[in-house]
């Protein structure tokens, strides 16, 4: 399933979370699927209840369940001298305890000012890093960029995003 609202998962994780919210009462649910857009499905079914906790509990156990088969994403590419780099800037954006980085795209994506064939503006590349605290372990997707230099090439590295706090498994 793919990450949506909230960062839940589209599916079952986000079916439980937004029942679990329903008042008491009886609701009509509709469901439509999404390409490029446009619905191609759409059904509708009625629920009556005068509690929804248990779709709440429900929710709290699947993300239990998530957390403790989460792994951590596999490097698509490897380059010790920008791992140490995108670390330094992770450190220097206060991560403490880093215990490894794993670059996760390819290459690097490219970003023009407009899109098509138009000028590069930037270019930029995701990595997974890895770090314990008191909360426990946890891994974030960030995303690096390099603007594009006038002169030709590219700029220094910067940490443009850090992602959402994915819990791992101890």
């Amino acid at each position: 399933w793919g990450a949506g609202h909230k960062n839940l998962k589209i599916g079952p994780e986000a079916a439980t979370f937004f029942l679990g919210q329903l008042s008491p009462g009886k609701h009509t649910v509709v469901l439509c699927d999404f390409y490029y857009g446009e619905s191609q499905t759409k059904g509708t079914f009625t629920i009556e209840g005068s509690d929804y906790g248990a779709y709440a509990r429900l929710h709290e156990q699947m993300k239990g369940a998530v957390a403790a088969s989460a792994t951590f994403p596999e490097a698509k590419m490897k380059n010790a001298s920008l791992e140490a780099e995108m670390k330094k800037l992770l450190e220097n954006a206060g991560w403490r305890g880093i215990r490894r980085l794993a670059i996760v795209d390819k290459d690097w994506w490219i970003d023009r000012v407009s899109g098509g064939d138009s000028p590069v503006e930037s270019r930029h590349m995701d990595a997974a890093a890895e770090a314990c605290d008191a909360q426990g372990c946890y891994y974030k997707v960030c995303t690096f960029h390099q603007r594009s230099l006038l002169g030709g090439g590219f700029g220094r590295l910067e940490l443009s995003h850090q992602g959402t706090r994915k819990p791992l498994p101890r």
